[in-house]
């Protein structure tokens, strides 16, 4: 066991999971502070004072050092070189704890059911979020986690567990003072506290839950030794213990067909349809029915095999395939989240990915009622905000769409997606001041190099503006030869031809295999001709 500890301290510190290696160092320091007060070996408390007094010392001269470049520029040191309550990793925690906290106030007995913390997250989601991930199924804290999951009752039955093995742990040595128990008592208990404070800021898994149970089944085997006196053996077993254990077997094999096989035959469907989807995309049968074969086995990762499937539907909507082959698994898409609803109606990111076919068959107003529903449920969310207002813009709403995005801008307007969605929406509406100022008063600028500002200001006709940007793009990348084909056609639009021709020929020098395609554009160009594809 030594030995495995020596191996397995680089492997901790490999990970950069500061969780996971303060609570290693906090498991030592409580192990060690056990040994002080209670060892009667005196070498034992010399040891363990010496243990402290390295720790200290070496946090001590860390933060001596924290600057220095071989530490900011270690993947793993610089992680705790950068810790502070400022940390933005470490702000997103604490706002995901106050949503935690606000539905343990919502259903306080028995929480929300396992699994269910995506509602949480909807319901109280707040917009600060928008650096992080979009969307997160569990608190990263043990106990808000189960404060969801359970309730009050659910938590205390939780730590009723830790309590449990800290009684059976402690018991033998209260007894007989005897320094076997003590150590084996004084490791477990550190390494509990060790496993809670990493917990306290990420979830389990698979790995740490069997880590986890195999440690309280040893500490379950030893109270019993203790409490008959002996190790138990199959002599002590009654007919009553082999029915038992002839039941408990037949439910583990039906358990391992059910939990585990049948998930890992639906995975491997699932693993099929997203090789044939990248290699034979253009087979929509095939990949329909690799579909099929995954979902048929009704296991929990239906949710998961919908959304490879709605990847999938969007790529083929941009694809070279008949649209009625797109139709086809549109629809087929459609269906799949309509049930899915059905089965659960509380979940806003299924009702956003229905609302996203809905979109691309056409059906807006379908999708607008899926939005709507969205937002009821998920009411501080930019990005369903975002997609409402570009369906109101697809309903020739563009008035409405500008109100529904000055309501995503006004929740938070450092989010950067949300001033440039705001700024488009303006110049759509005819309002190009108005998003000037926006843009202005986030980038200090006015002029962003940005694909969305271009479209919008081309749908308005405003090829003044269409220029400075692409000029903006040309600045920060001057080397991209597509760049200068795009201004090139805007010189055009704004009958600076001999400027087009220029950056035609730029575009030539960057990338000579565009030489056929740009001497040709700029043949039609000197002709007197506008050409319409560049």
């Amino acid at each position: 066991f030594a030995a495995l500890v020596i191996f397995e301290i680089p492997v901790v510190f490999l990970t950069a999971t500061r969780g996971a290696i303060l609570g290693l160092v906090g498991g030592v320091i409580l192990l060690v502070l056990l040994l002080v007060f209670l060892a009667k070996d005196r070498r034992a408390k010399i040891a363990s004072l010496c243990v402290i007094g390295g720790v200290i010392i070496l946090a001590s001269v860390f933060l001596l050092v924290q600057n220095k470049d071989f530490i900011t520029q270690n993947p793993v040191f610089s992680r705790f070189s950068n810790l502070s309550l400022q940390d933005r990793t470490v702000q997103s925690r604490f706002t995901i704890w106050s949503m935690s906290f606000e539905g343990f106030k919502e259903r306080p007995i028995l929480g929300w059911g396992l699994e269910n913390y995506n509602q949480v997250f909807n319901k109280y989601y707040q917009p600060s979020l928008w650096p992080q991930e979009s969307w997160f199924d569990r608190s990263h804290n043990i106990i808000f986690d189960w404060l969801i999951h359970g309730g009050a009752l659910g938590l205390l039955a939780y730590l009723s567990i830790f309590a449990s093995a800290i009684y059976a742990l402690w018991r033998g040595y209260i007894k007989d003072k005897n320094n076997e128990n003590l150590m084996t008592a004084a490791v477990f208990t550190s390494l509990f506290a060790a496993y809670i404070f990493h917990n306290f800021f990420v979830f389990d898994n698979l790995l740490s839950y069997i880590m986890f149970f195999s440690v309280l089944s040893f500490i379950h085997v030893r109270y019993t030794a203790e409490i008959v006196g002996q190790s138990p053996t199959l002599s002590t077993f009654t007919p009553a213990h082999s029915f038992v254990s002839a039941i408990l077997i037949f439910l583990l094999i039906a358990g391992l067909y059910f939990l585990n096989i049948k998930p890992l035959l639906a995975n491997t469907a699932l693993l099929q349809m997203i090789k044939d989807a990248s290699s034979q995309g253009q087979n929509i049968d095939t990949i329909l029915s690799d579909f099929d074969k995954s979902i048929g086995y009704k296991t929990f990762g239906v949710g998961e095999a919908k959304e490879q499937l709605s990847s999938y539907a969007n790529a083929v909507s941009s694809s070279g395939l008949t649209p009625q082959a797109k139709e086809k698994v549109l629809q087929k898409t459609a269906i799949e989240f309509e049930k899915q609803i059905k089965d659960a109606p509380d979940d806003a990111r299924t009702q956003i990915f229905l609302s996203a076919m809905y979109s691309r068959l056409g059906r807006h107003n379908d999708s607008l009622t899926a939005l709507n529903k969205a937002l009821e449920l998920s009411p501080k969310k930019q990005q369903i905000y975002f997609m409402v207002a570009d369906t109101y813009l697809s309903l020739n709403q563009p008035i409405k769409s500008l109100e529904i995005m000055q309501r995503a801008y006004d929740f938070d307007p450092t989010f950067p997606d949300a001033v440039k969605n705001l700024a488009v929406t303006a110049i759509i509406n005819g309002r190009d001041s108005y998003a000037r100022e926006v843009l202005t008063r986030h980038f200090d600028t006015d002029l962003v190099a940005d694909a969305r500002l271009i479209n919008a200001y081309v749908s308005v006709g405003n090829f003044a503006r269409v220029r400075d940007i692409w000029l903006d793009f040309i600045r920060q990348n001057p080397n991209n030869p597509q760049y200068h084909v795009n201004l090139a056609a805007t010189y055009l639009q704004l009958g600076e031809r001999a400027k087009s021709i220029q950056k035609l020929e730029r575009a030539i020098e960057l990338n000579p295999q565009f030489k056929e395609i740009g001497q040709n554009l700029i043949n039609e160009i000197k002709a007197g001709r506008n050409p319409t594809r560049y």
